[in-house]
């Protein structure tokens, strides 16, 4: 898409056709910001931009707007992603285009989200609900219902929420749209721990991993698999709860993504380090095969560890390719394998 957009650009310039190659730039731009080259995306839609707004092409400036709103966002920079919704919101608007109002009101309820102003927020999302719901946009009614299930979560307005997530989860799964169940699954997971309802909690975010595996999501399943791994960790399944954040580490490393692998490698440290992980399971009588096999999850989890702290070292992460190494050596020690213990 991205070869085909860039051509597309070249062509229309060459000839001189302005609106094409701002349509083009769009397009290069949704790219761009779809694999976080935030630099790279934020120039091509300021240039769609521009093009649209000097050729009088007033929905293709909005969409251009939406698209920095969204860059910005990502980034953080609230204010400016504030004044590009505003303005996309004021131009879809005026021209009665309401998907395009809704959804610059659905940014703007983000933005106000992210600045903790939630009742500006809970407005702009509740505004987005009833524009996207009164035209029968599906996608976009349940995307407003999700945001709305979140802000009244934050806000502790327990029922409300629980309403809008199971909304918003009925017409994802309608229209089949598998992150969106996953997100209102995690949603309702979340929902369940802030009620202490573990057991409903471990359902809801098993279903939405599910989910997200289906769509091939990993970036989400590495977000919620420290959720359920507390899960574990709170009803007293450390095992379990070791396994998860194994797999978001993991998955963090496959993504060379650092802000998925801390939370799981400091996690895994403390459990390994914690003597109350042992009571539960001294506690319980121990069944055939039992020590055996917690003893090969042992040495699984610690070869996986031991190949994590290997990819640290050739990225140069040098911090955390030692706490890896140290994390494999307990898990070997645990399993009783010197020979792994002594290659850390």
């Amino acid at each position: 898409a991205e070869k085909a957009f860039r051509e597309a650009h070249e062509i229309h310039s060459r000839i001189g056709n302005d609106l094409g190659s701002a349509n083009a730039l769009n397009g290069l731009g949704n790219i761009y910001r779809a694999q976080s080259r935030n630099l790279e995306a934020e120039t091509a839609l300021r240039e769609a931009h521009e093009i649209h707004s000097r050729v009088g092409h007033v929905v293709g400036s909005a969409n251009a707007l939406d698209g920095l709103g969204e860059i910005y966002r990502a980034q953080s920079k609230n204010l400016e992603a504030e004044k590009a919704f505003r303005e996309a919101h004021e131009i879809h608007s005026r021209v009665g285009n309401v998907v395009g109002a809704a959804n610059a009101l659905h940014g703007l309820g983000h933005i106000y989200r992210a600045q903790s102003k939630n009742l500006e927020a809970e407005k702009a999302f509740r505004e987005a609900h009833e524009i996207h719901s009164r035209i029968g946009n599906d996608l976009g009614s349940a995307n407003a219902s999700l945001s709305l299930g979140e802000i009244y979560r934050i806000q502790s307005r327990i029922q409300e929420a629980e309403k809008f997530f199971q909304e918003a989860h009925g017409v994802y799964s309608r229209i089949n749209d598998l992150l969106g169940i996953g997100n209102s699954f995690r949603g309702l997971g979340i929902l369940s721990i802030e009620r202490q309802q573990f057991q409903e909690a471990q359902s809801s975010v098993c279903q939405a991993l599910m989910a997200y595996r289906r769509a091939g999501d990993s970036f989400s399943q590495a977000q919620t698999l420290p959720i359920l791994a507390e899960v574990y960790r709170v009803m007293g399944d450390y095992l379990q709860a070791e396994e998860s954040f194994t797999q978001a580490l993991i998955i963090g490393v496959r993504l060379n993504d650092d802000r998925l692998q801390g939370l799981p490698l400091a996690s895994l440290a403390r459990m390994l380090s914690s003597p109350l992980k042992y009571s539960a399971t001294l506690a319980a009588p121990l069944q055939v095969g039992a020590a055996s096999g917690e003893m090969s999850d042992d040495l699984r989890r610690g070869a996986a560890v031991h190949h994590l702290a290997k990819t640290f070292l050739v990225q140069s992460k040098h911090g955390q390719a030692e706490d890896s190494y140290s994390l494999a050596r307990g898990l070997f020690s645990r399993a009783g394998d010197r020979s792994g213990e002594a290659s850390t």
